[in-house]
């Protein structure tokens, strides 16, 4: 997730698709020990500096248990899942392994706002650039006609 990641190569983000438990087999704590078993892999590899889910806004049990084992919520996704046709919401967690951490929140969001207006600044810096070293090539060259 490009929320959790700091995009490179050694910052690995794991992601829990499902953990589920068929209900006849509910209340035997199988749910905490896939969890357990999936954090001790983890917690084996180094570069993964997170463990992210999804989970129904609206799933009250499930979001006590990864609250429960060191989960923290981290934002609200507005119709994530669609169910039978209508849009559900969704809550992003995580929870940070070997020294990760959640990006600046003020960092992120400044970073996200002025990506495009930057990027058109620095190719129209870019391009100025590049006509005043044609110039610069072509006076250097004994073509007296361009001026500076």
């Amino acid at each position: 997730d490009r929320v959790l990641s700091d995009g490179t190569a050694s910052h690995k983000v794991a992601y829990i698709c499902t953990l589920g438990v068929w209900p006849k087999f509910r209340q035997h704590r199988l749910a905490g020990e896939l969890l357990n078993a999936l954090l001790r892999r983890a917690d084996s590899d180094p570069e993964i500096k997170a463990l992210s889910l999804h989970v129904l806004t609206t799933n009250q049990v499930a979001l006590h248990f990864y609250e429960k084992n060191g989960f923290t919520r981290l934002r609200l996704l507005k119709d994530f899942y669609t169910i039978n046709g209508q849009l559900c919401d969704a809550f992003l967690y995580v929870r940070f392994l070997h020294g990760g951490s959640p990006p600046s929140a003020l960092f992120a969001s400044l970073a996200s706002s002025l990506q495009k207006p930057v990027r058109a600044v620095v190719s129209a810096v870019c391009g100025q650039l590049y006509a005043v070293f044609r110039r610069v090539a072509a006076w250097g060259s004994g073509n007296k006609r361009h001026s500076i």
